[in-house]
């Protein structure tokens, strides 16, 4: 399935901490390197950096760009064996493989190449949602793709049949299908999509669940394009400063109500500060709005300054979360991203679907 489409439904679906607010390289060519006397190792070279997070980050880029060219050192063997394999019994498998692979390495034309050679040899093979679905999602990403894009989604979820396919799969694609819309600024097609959700499994086991869900989503859609709601006077971070929305005017903010006692919240921590490093520079902040519960401050900050996390907290001691309750929590981890002029881009946001975002925003990975 398509990574634009494949949200993590895992989270989606039981990973929100329900929210109690009332109470709680060697170098080749050349002349070899002269030998070093023997007993006196050569001293380690380094590159200079002017702090660690600096070379992790550095560590980080040249790790993915490793993993990335070996990917597409078996994207090009895979492509060669079925141009010279193409009757062989595993065809069908390496061919989805190919577009898996194609998709991992953001080849979005190849994808849907490989994907229409699919549905073109094996109409009615094992992976035939699969491809539908990944075929839809690729096409997304090319320019002037939208009414093809829309067919593309249209062909792929009459090709589902609710009661014998994940849920799961079918949930994500429909998220994925209207974030694209979002990505237009098409929020009522994204309404649409989350309603022909709930059509889809109107008569199925699991109407109420997604149907709860997908009611989830459209109350976050109510927001976007909106001024992102102000915050209540009683809003302080950890040093007794007040905090509102404008502070951090001409930012781009997410807003992130987590809490220490959330595992969901603690697992996408690693997510928001790797953005946060990545994209600082550039003009995004974040803030956190804690519901840690009263007499867990020194837990909060412990947590904070173990996880080197440099944005401002917003925490109350005493009493519910004004802040979580103007913006209607009800689980978390949540977000909301807000751009420079103090609107709402996004509510949700958080996995690669923040990652992605944030780098539609400012460009780059």
């Amino acid at each position: 399935m398509s990574r634009s489409l494949s949200v993590a439904l895992a989270a989606t679906l039981g990973a929100l901490a329900v929210l109690p607010l009332a109470s709680d390289a060697l170098a080749g060519g050349g002349k070899p390197a002269p030998a070093k006397p023997a007993g006196k190792p050569a001293p380690a070279t380094a590159d200079k950096y002017d702090s660690l997070e600096a070379l992790e980050a550095s560590c980080d880029e040249a790790e993915s760009a490793s993993s990335k060219e070996m990917r597409r050192k078996r994207y090009e063997k895979v492509v060669a064996y079925l141009a010279a394999n193409a009757s062989a019994k595993d065809a069908e498998r390496a061919t989805g493989t190919a577009v898996d692979l194609a998709e991992e390495l953001e080849e979005w034309a190849k994808a849907v190449e490989h994907a229409d050679a699919y549905l073109g040899a094996y109409a009615d093979g094992q992976r035939k949602v699969d491809m539908l679905l990944s075929k839809a999602g690729a096409m997304g990403h090319l320019p002037g793709k939208k009414e093809d894009t829309v067919k593309a989604y249209d062909a792929a979820f009459a090709a589902v049949d609710v009661s014998k396919v994940n849920p799961n799969t079918v949930f994500g694609a429909y998220v994925g299908y209207a974030d694209w819309l979002l990505d237009l600024d098409d929020v009522a097609g994204a309404k649409g999509a989350y309603e022909k959700l709930k059509d889809a499994y109107s008569s199925h086991p699991a109407s109420g669940q997604i149907s709860q869900l997908a009611e989830g989503f459209l109350k976050n859609l109510e927001s976007i394009g909106q001024d992102a709601t102000a915050f209540p006077d009683t809003a302080k971070d950890l040093e007794g400063k007040p905090v509102t929305v404008g502070d951090f005017k001409g930012k781009v903010l997410l807003i992130d109500f987590w809490a220490t006692w959330c595992g969901p919240c603690r697992a996408e921590m690693p997510n928001v500060i790797k953005a946060y490093k990545r994209y600082h520079d550039k003009g995004f902040e974040v803030l956190g709005i804690s519901l840690d519960r009263p007499g867990d401050l020194q837990k909060l900050k412990d947590y904070v300054r173990e996880k080197a996390m440099p944005w401002r907290q917003v925490y109350y001691g005493d009493g519910p979360n004004a802040v979580a309750e103007a913006y209607g929590v009800e689980g978390i981890p949540h977000t909301v991203l807000i751009d420079k002029d103090g609107k709402v881009i996004r509510v949700g946001l958080r996995g690669d679907a923040l990652q992605t975002k944030l780098e539609k925003l400012f460009g780059g990975k």
